[in-house]
């Protein structure tokens, strides 16, 4: 993969959901796999520079003090997740690195106050490299990190970065991770940290909140590139990224354009011009394709077309259409006429409504009342039913969404005399008399 033929399909993959961050985690992917650059005969192999770590590790009396011999067994080739290149090969992290845990410093002792003491790294600091937290504590040089030192989070989000910052000291549930010898590119360590955290995370899923244990840092097998070989692809992850960046600052300012016309165009059509609205209209007709990328668009563009339906601005009165005053007189003889449980409108009801119109309606339009239109309204039962597979369907609350009734995942249960006349006796008139809501009818 290379910067030419990503932008060649930019287009395709820019407007994708989550694409960028997608597209970032497609690039570490290729390269800690050993695809993203050439491999080249002519590098010294992985085995040798691992022998030499290994050398290096033995004396080092500091690195032995927090490392476990059991992590150390030889690599069963049924255990590798993937087959590597040429001169590539496997390692467990706690071979090739120094990891030093933070400690439990008091919270006690902790403060705002940057005269207080040393800045202390927490685990919410890692990325943003300010610290918020100072303390006064003697610790231990080991629990220093300097900056360019690469940290990760163990607990809740987990997360990999360099540190940037100031000096400062690691508190508890952060692991500093260092390259063990000459042999492993400081920049190869962090590509790898960072693709392990999927797997780290799908390991501790489990649990209420996201914990990784130091065996499971020891114990994670990571690739071993050939040492010039890993100088190659950070530089070529480096360059990628860098392009990503590019591509994000463009997508951002391409959704907020989209942004404004899509604010400008939706606020012309809510406060409609009668001169204008027709090439308004239209305007946001040809851009539809622009309005409706994201769901909140969308929603804002499904509120705008149902106002301007309930408002007469949708579609053109023709004069020659029956009035709504008439159809409400033929409703309500028809509603007299009927023999039903429903409330018999009072007269006048179809005209002298209780609350204002919020909006003048069009010529030909009424106000009325939702009671006056209605046959009946009736509200559930509130008995609890014994849900069953078989019996009477039972519609509740989370098969009405969205405008729409979806009879997934229904409901059974008996449907008892005692529950039909509970049912029946469910009149809007028992909570806020709910006929006396103010519509508008065409």
């Amino acid at each position: 993969m290379n910067a030419e033929l990503l932008l060649a399909h930019y287009e395709r993959i820019a407007d994708a959901p989550d694409a960028i961050a997608r597209l970032r985690r497609f690039i570490l992917d290729l390269a800690v796999r050993g695809k993203l650059v050439p491999q080249d005969p002519g590098d010294e192999p992985a085995t040798e520079l691992l022998r030499r770590i290994a050398k290096e590790g033995t004396k080092s009396t500091k690195g032995r003090a927090i490392r476990k011999d059991k992590h150390f067994l030889e690599i069963n080739s049924t255990d590798v997740p993937y087959e590597l290149p040429f001169g590539w090969a496997w390692s467990y992290l706690g071979r090739v690195t120094h990891i030093v845990q933070g400690f439990a410093f008091s919270s006690g002792d902790f403060s705002t106050n940057p005269s207080a003491g040393h800045p202390l790294i927490k685990i919410g600091d890692i990325g943003s490299n300010f610290p918020k937290t100072y303390i006064k504590a003697q610790a231990d040089a080991s629990y220093l990190v300097n900056p360019g030192e690469i940290l990760l989070g163990l607990s809740g989000s987990i997360k990999c970065a360099v540190w940037k910052g100031p000096q400062a000291l690691l508190n508890q549930r952060i692991a500093r991770i260092a390259p063990l010898g000459n042999g492993l590119h400081s920049g190869w360590l962090l590509l790898v940290v960072n693709s392990c955290i999927g797997k780290w995370k799908e390991e501790t899923s489990k649990l209420t909140v996201q914990n990784i244990k130091a065996d499971q840092l020891y114990e994670t097998l990571i690739p071993f590139p050939p040492l010039a070989e890993q100088h190659r692809i950070v530089a070529k992850v480096d360059e990628l990224m860098a392009l990503c960046d590019r591509l994000e600052a463009t997508q951002t300012e391409r959704e907020a354009a989209r942004d404004r016309l899509a604010t400008s165009t939706l606020a012309r059509l809510n406060t409609p011009d009668p001169a204008t609205f027709p090439s308004d209209a239209r305007f946001a007709l040809d851009t539809l394709e622009s309005l409706t990328t994201r769901t909140d668009l969308v929603k804002q563009l499904r509120e705008t077309i149902i106002s301007l339906a309930v408002t007469g601005k949708l579609a053109s009165q023709d004069p020659e259409d029956e009035p709504a005053s008439q159809l409400l007189r033929r409703i309500e003889k028809e509603k007299r006429g009927l023999k039903s449980r429903a409330r018999q409108p009072e007269d006048g009801e179809f005209i002298e409504l209780s609350s204002r119109p919020t909006f003048e309606l069009p010529d030909n339009w009424r106000w009325t009342s939702l009671g006056a239109i209605c046959l009946e309204m009736r509200y559930g039962t509130s008995k609890k039913c014994d849900y069953g597979i078989v019996g009477t369907p039972v519609l509740r609350i989370p098969n009405v969404s969205g405008g729409k009734i979806s009879i997934d995942d229904l409901k059974f249960g008996p449907l008892t005399e005692s529950k039909i006349e509970d049912l029946s006796q469910r009149w809007p008139e028992e909570s806020g008399r709910r006929d006396k809501w103010t519509i508008c009818l065409n």
